[in-house]
């Protein structure tokens, strides 16, 4: 038989119980055997004869289990196991699991009896000093998962300490706590835990060793569209062990960053690695020491005087869970070994790489993205949904325009899908009626230019990005691509080899440089 205390008042085992007789074997249960004299005083202090009072409600417990309540000479005890006894224990003990199954509400949260001052004033100091040790125990568990890189369990046990009721007003060392927890978790309480803490002019400083929730993924001003079956591959991909270096391959223009953002969105967001998720630009690097350099800044990893940006990248790494994504990589794969030496070196990490061109290691799996589909069975097609998105964006009008509208359909065959190509040619619908715009892509790409002058080198033409692409080219693979540029629609390898002199080398080579 146990007496309930935290969230109800009940004796397991009973069918019924008053709240009188319970309150009274709660109070013994915590506070151990007293004399009778003063028992009467404290819960029948108004009553013409308290001695018969306190009889009564003995008989009644007895009732219950002979045994419920102990006399020893003039003192009353009980030797009932409670809950509340098992919560301190547990807390002392530095079990929170038990302490926190125990601790199911506010002790005494739905008495309803009229108290006397004295049992008031005990009830209220007891329940106070057990929310504290409850609100304690969140803390310390959410500091231990935050460490552990568990941010939604940290993050859930620091909001609980913010808001279980009941306990003393917070210390500034509590809330300096706090303040450090939530912030670490990205939870937006972060911001009235700093205020309360700036009434009091004090500070939270980071916690130990700078350990917090941690991205530095960047933020789009457009949404999102389609690649569902793509993010669903790379998130199954990720999750199988012997799946540790995965690129994106592609060429310009076909959406391979944004693919790969979202998806480290979606495992940041899902903690599904619970050291962070870091996105490394590497557009700009042209060196292996400085790709390093680069990851280090990422993850905020100060410099080492002792060991090679690679070496020190590694070490730091360890075993941390983690993944990088690493954009923009077709440059350096002849100038650095980085994705592949990570995932051998660190066991948990993955690397998540675009590239528009292959890496060619031993410990790669490649994801070759294409255009966004311009033909659907069911529903409307990923490009066609892309361009209507983009066109309400930019265009008076758009939102006239149906699925089945014969010129928004020709813009995305025209543009292979190409999800660069069709928000350059939304944007151009300002100045052309849809007609008109597919009769200038057929002729040639020279429209679609970004006037955004803000936007990424690669991003500012059509013809940019492809340029990006023919530069990664040999001579002798550029001669023969000139020479495909004879046939219109495609043609078959028999007749590349005719007609442009290309060998299976090359042909490869463009599969592998130009992701087609």
């Amino acid at each position: 038989m146990r007496l309930i205390t935290l969230g109800s008042l009940a004796l397991e085992g009973a069918t019924s119980g008053r709240q009188k007789p319970l309150l009274l074997l709660a109070y013994l249960a915590l506070e151990g055997p007293k004399p009778r004299r003063q028992l009467v005083e404290l819960f029948w202090p108004d009553a013409a004869d308290g001695r018969d009072s306190l009889q009564t409600t003995v008989r009644r417990l007895r009732q219950v289990s002979a045994d419920l309540v102990v006399a020893d000479g003039d003192r009353l005890g009980t030797d009932v196991a409670c809950d509340a006894h098992g919560f301190e224990a547990a807390v002392r003990s530095r079990d929170h699991d038990t302490a926190l199954a125990l601790y199911a509400g506010a002790f005494l949260e739905d008495l309803d009896l009229p108290l006397g001052e004295e049992v008031e004033e005990w009830l209220y100091s007891t329940r106070e000093r057990l929310a504290y040790q409850a609100r304690s125990v969140h803390l310390d568990l959410a500091e231990r998962a935050v460490m552990g890189g568990r941010w939604g369990e940290g993050r859930e046990h620091a909001e609980r300490a913010l808001t279980l009721p009941h306990g003393p007003a917070r210390s500034g060392e509590e809330l300096e706590r706090l303040a450090r927890l939530l912030e670490a978790t990205d939870s937006p309480r972060a911001l009235e835990v700093r205020r309360e803490l700036a009434e009091l002019g004090l500070t939270a400083p980071p916690l130990p060793g700078g350990t917090g929730r941690r991205t530095n993924l960047p933020r789009y001003a457009t949404s999102f569209h389609g690649r569902r079956a793509e993010l669903a591959l790379i998130a199954a991909s990720l999750a199988t062990p012997h799946v540790r270096l995965l690129t994106v391959h592609g060429p310009g223009g076909v959406g391979k960053t944004r693919l790969a953002v979202e998806s480290g969105r979606q495992h940041f967001d899902e903690n599904r690695f619970p050291h962070g998720v870091y996105f490394v630009a590497l557009e700009e690097v042209t060196a292996g020491e400085a790709a390093a350099l680069a990851v280090a800044g990422a993850m905020s990893l100060g410099p080492s005087a002792a060991a090679s940006p690679e070496d020190h990248l590694v070490g730091a790494i360890g075993e941390r869970e983690l993944l990088l994504v690493l954009d923009n990589f077709e440059h350096l794969v002849d100038v650095t070994d980085l994705p592949a030496r990570i995932v051998r070196s660190c066991p948990n990490a993955r690397v998540l790489v675009t590239s528009r061109r292959i890496l060619n290691r031993a410990e790669e799996h490649v994801l070759s993205l294409g255009g966004l589909a311009t033909t659907s069975l069911a529903g409307e097609p990923e490009a066609l949904g892309l361009l209507h998105g983009r066109l309400a964006q930019h265009a008076a009008g758009a939102g006239t325009l149906s699925a089945d509208d014969g010129h928004a359909l020709r813009i995305c065959e025209l543009l292979d899908g190409n999800p660069l190509g069709i928000e350059l040619a939304a944007a151009s619908a300002r100045y052309l009626p849809l007609a008109a715009l597919a009769g200038e892509l057929a002729s040639g790409l020279d429209l679609l230019v970004n006037r955004d002058p803000t936007s990424a080198a690669r991003h500012q033409s059509m013809h940019a990005s492809l340029r990006l692409s023919w530069d990664l080219l040999s001579a002798d693979q550029r001669e023969a691509l000139a020479a495909l540029a004879a046939f219109r629609g495609g043609c078959d390898r028999e007749a590349a080899r005719e007609v442009a002199g290309l060998d299976l080398a090359i042909a490869v080579a463009f599969v592998d440089n130009l992701g087609h």
